[in-house]
């Protein structure tokens, strides 16, 4: 578990300051070309100069965030497999040398969270992302992108949260103090009803990808939290 945890600085990054507001500049600065272009060139072909302004800026920068997104969850999800490895061999090692009660109920639950997110927690290649900004293949690489960080982050948080009570049943039967369990960080949401709003009003994108960085954010700061009461209960 010592390891996983080494491992925080590189893998768990947070997302703050400037970069949490890219989603924001990026509508802006498309909204404003548009209207720029559409005030200098008021016909059409200023409209759809204006327009390609708008997308390439837009989803430039939405990319770099996919980008920086994917690459922490993938990276997290790697670090939590061999944290959540490290508490199951912990009081897997308290049982057999003897110490309380069995648990047997608790650690099928804790193989189960394991074997579940092995086969569950796969994003894409985040290298790919960068293909979002290309014209219109572009739209559809970006949304793919979205549906698999949507589709991945709250079960990941749920199953986090779940794998942390069996883990405190489980340690109250060998002696061992675990951490309180925290309210959940991330909230299920319809990826077909932001996909279709998005769409339909493209500064929508800014508040989804806002909202998707600050769960994970808050999901990293409350296992950093949960992690060094571990260590300090292993002491």
């Amino acid at each position: 578990m010592e390891e996983g945890v080494a491992l925080r600085p590189q893998a768990d990054e947070i997302i703050a300051g400037w970069w949490r507001y890219l989603p924001l500049v990026a509508v802006a600065f498309g909204l404003g070309g548009l209207l720029a272009f559409a005030l200098l060139l008021p016909d059409l072909d200023g409209l759809v100069f204006g327009y390609v302004v708008m997308y390439i800026a837009g989803f430039v920068m939405l990319a770099i965030l996919t980008y920086k997104q994917t690459r922490r969850l993938t990276a997290h999800m790697s670090r939590e497999e061999s944290i959540r490895q490290g508490m199951l061999e912990g009081i897997r090692a308290r049982i057999e040398a003897g110490e309380g009660a069995k648990a047997d109920q608790e650690l099928t639950a804790m193989e189960l969270v394991q074997k579940e997110a092995s086969q569950q927690e796969r994003l894409p290649n985040q290298a790919y992302a960068a293909m979002s900004v290309l014209p219109l293949v572009g739209l559809v690489v970006g949304y793919y992108y979205l549906y698999h960080l949507n589709r991945v982050t709250f079960p990941h948080d749920a199953r986090w949260l779940r794998y942390l009570q069996e883990y405190s049943s489980a340690g109250s039967k060998v002696g061992v103090i675990a951490p309180l369990v925290p309210s959940p960080t991330v909230a299920k949401r319809s990826f077909a009803l932001y996909a279709l709003i998005s769409l339909a009003f493209f500064p929508f994108l800014a508040y989804w990808y806002h909202v998707m960085i600050g769960e994970v954010n808050r999901h990293f700061q409350g296992q950093w939290k949960a992690e060094d009461e571990l260590l300090s209960s292993a002491d």
